[in-house]
């Protein structure tokens, strides 16, 4: 199972600046997602550790030894992209064995890989079929499973499932999760698709313009984000409050931000007067008719919009010249605009003000 390790690693395209400085590390037998916005250089980084494009600086090692000139067909990995390419004369058997059968594998070895590949895949009642007989979702399958069985280790996706139907994206990625898993392959899987790197990944890794903005794991990201950015870009939509801090003691920093004054544990460094910012997720918001019992973090508030999201509401609240959106389980009784609730603060995250402005700090480009 190899290890994948990139040192300082930078490319170019002309002016443009696709990767700056990357270095990361990720562990035998790990599943990597890396996300990130548009022109972050995810792809770009997937290509480098492929062999299709090389750095214009820094090292790529696969298993500790150095490939930054060895070719994609001497790196042993695996790809699979959005785009589906199968040999389309070919059926499905005969895709799934190509790889072996190439690599000098006897048909006898060859047909073994190919058939306990097909088993564990659930292949083996379409080996017959041609590619155009095949849905999106199984001709994906296909890809994979071809993948697997030319022996590759290390396994490289590019917004395998980006092609697929919601549903049998969902079903194809828990199948591969636990296949590549009973098969202790390393995987670096690129997505656009959040949901799909939480669901699946060890380890997942943020880019930004080029640079790693983070590396952690699913929950690491979600309840520790190390930069509004990261608090902003994780699980969609979140609450930005600038603020002042009024108090620091014994393990808790009191902010003011307009109307509202909130308590929270902080470890940080922030210092009495300072300018921070206060991220609170919308699902970290209660809102109630009642006022709750405990009165730390809650606040009055006026509800201005309600959306209706099936199992959830989203509703926008106005505290004083503060609106915040919290998103909440459906209520027996349907909260209307203009009613009063009592608005309760769960959980936020603090930082120190950005040198650049807060909207610079968590813009997307």
């Amino acid at each position: 199972m190899p290890t994948v390790e990139l040192k300082n690693v930078s490319k170019k395209y002309g002016e443009i600046t696709a990767l700056s400085g990357v270095s990361l590390r990720i562990e035998d037998g790990e599943y990597a997602c890396i996300i990130g916005p548009s022109g972050s250089g995810k792809s770009t980084l997937l290509k480098l550790i492929a062999g299709v494009i090389q750095p214009d600086s820094g090292e790529i090692y696969i298993d500790g030894r150095l490939v930054n000139d060895l070719s994609v067909r001497r790196r042993n990995i695996g790809i699979v992209m959005q785009d589906i390419l199968l040999f389309p004369h070919m059926n499905l058997w005969d895709n799934v064995t190509y790889g072996p059968l190439v690599k000098t594998a006897s048909y006898r070895r060859a047909e073994s890989t190919g058939m306990r590949i097909l088993v564990e895949m659930g292949l083996t009642l379409r080996r017959d079929a041609l590619p155009s007989e095949l849905s999106r979702g199984m001709q994906q399958k296909v890809a994979i499973a071809r993948a697997l069985a030319a022996g590759a280790r290390l396994l490289l996706l590019d917004e395998p499932f980006g092609s697929i139907d919601p549903r049998a994206s969902k079903n194809l990625r828990v199948e591969l999760r636990k296949l590549v898993k009973d098969l202790g392959l390393t995987v670096i899987h690129v997505t656009h698709n959040q949901e799909e790197a939480m669901s699946v990944a060890d380890k997942i890794i943020v880019l930004r313009k080029g640079r790693v903005e983070q590396v952690g794991t699913p929950v690491e990201l979600y309840m520790k984000p190390k930069t509004p950015f990261i608090a902003r870009f994780i699980g969609g939509e979140t609450n930005f409050l600038e603020a002042n801090v009024t108090s620091v003691e014994k393990g808790y920093v009191h902010v003011q931000a307009r109307e509202m004054e909130v308590q929270l544990p902080y470890r940080g460094s922030v210092t009495k007067g300072e300018r921070v910012v206060l991220t609170i997720r919308p699902e970290y918001i209660t809102i109630s008719p009642f006022k709750p019992e405990s009165g730390e973090n809650v606040f009055e508030g006026t509800i201005e919009r309600v959306y209706f999201l099936g199992p959830f509401l989203r509703i926008i609240v106005k505290v004083g010249g503060v609106r915040l959106i919290a998103k909440v389980p459906r209520m027996a009784v349907q909260p209307k605009v203009g009613n009063k609730v009592y608005v309760k603060i769960l959980m936020a995250h603090l930082f120190n003000y950005p040198e650049e402005g807060l909207e610079k700090a968590i813009a997307y480009e």
